[in-house]
């Protein structure tokens, strides 16, 4: 469930009306709480999640992304209690996470973003070894790359000069991570897990984050082509109402309907990537060697019994 900023304080009256009954009647099992900051609209999650509590319904995946600025204890323990799993995104920009509350998350990742002026990750990776020795605790880093959208900062866009060298970098994380390294084991097989339940060659390949696989809502209901762009233009439709809004369908389907995405032998996994990005012949080129990566992987990552946090 994704938030767009608004003037005037978040209302669930609509959904606990409307939506929650919805929910519950198509037996919908996995939630997540999207922004801006979800800590922000904490008192509507809470009025949420305990309404569906009351109705007996139970998620087998709570799920919020944030960056942790905000937590308190309140936070964890309820997040605890609910069995949330907690992105903490690592946007320094808006702050340090709260550590001595973050860290008492029972299923937390740490979420890096690999960006223009950051191709590597040998920094993450001594942060995460920084932070098992202070807390006493497994960390489990996350990788990512940028969705160049519009409310994106292009200064942070991949280009196919930054690939050449990133790529290079990817392929020696790759082999770290069959040779057995643990942080980059978890980083890889969460990608991995993807990979494999994605790849279907042949089948039809549907919008990243549209489809019955990714429903993205507001709090009255209103279905969206993306959670990262809850604006009115890319306002689909809503839960209710069978009829599309032909041209936020367009955007939504802007690259798997091309001929190029139509003949490709990934395209069931990378689903046409971001629809919104500007740089989408970098991100397919990206696409086209991590599937490279993945296929070499999947024959030489060992068994782990370590936890694999999946951010789809």
């Amino acid at each position: 469930m994704a938030s767009r900023e608004r003037r005037v304080k978040p209302d669930p009256s609509l959904f606990l009306e409307k939506v929650l009954p919805w929910v519950i009647e198509k037996d919908i099992r996995k939630i997540a709480y999207w922004g801006g900051e979800p800590i922000v609209y904490w008192k509507t999650i809470k009025t949420i999640q305990d309404a569906f509590d009351k109705a007996g319904h139970k998620f087998d995946m709570i799920k919020m992304a944030t960056n942790g600025t905000l937590f308190t204890e309140e936070h964890v323990e309820q997040c605890n209690e609910w069995g949330v799993y907690t992105i903490l995104s690592q946007h320094l920009d808006y702050g340090v996470p709260a550590w001595e509350q973050v860290m008492k998350l029972d299923k937390m990742s740490l979420s890096y973003l690999f960006h223009h002026d950051e191709l590597y990750a040998w920094d993450w990776l001594k942060r995460c070894q920084e932070l098992e020795e202070k807390y006493q605790r497994q960390v489990f880093p996350f990788m990512h790359w940028p969705r160049s959208t519009e409310g994106a900062d292009k200064s942070s866009d991949l280009t196919h000069e930054d690939l050449d060298k990133h790529i290079v970098h990817l392929w020696k994380l790759a082999e770290l991570a069959a040779n057995g390294d643990r942080f980059l084991q978890g980083m890889w097989n969460a990608h991995l897990v993807e990979w494999r339940q994605k790849l279907d060659v042949g089948a039809e390949a549907v919008p990243m984050c549209y489809g019955d696989h990714q429903i993205d809502i507001d709090l009255d209901g209103n279905r969206y082509g993306c959670h990262h762009t809850v604006e009115p233009w890319l306002k689909t439709g809503t839960l209710w109402d069978d009829n599309q809004n032909p041209d936020a369908m367009k955007q939504v389907r802007r690259f798997v309907d091309t001929k190029e995405c139509q003949v490709c032998p990934i395209k069931t996994w990378c689903r046409g990537n971001c629809h919104l990005s500007r740089t989408h012949d970098v991100d397919c080129r990206l696409s086209k060697y991590k599937h490279k990566i993945l296929t070499w992987l999947d024959k030489r990552m060992p068994e782990t019994n370590e936890r694999i946090y999946k951010h789809d």
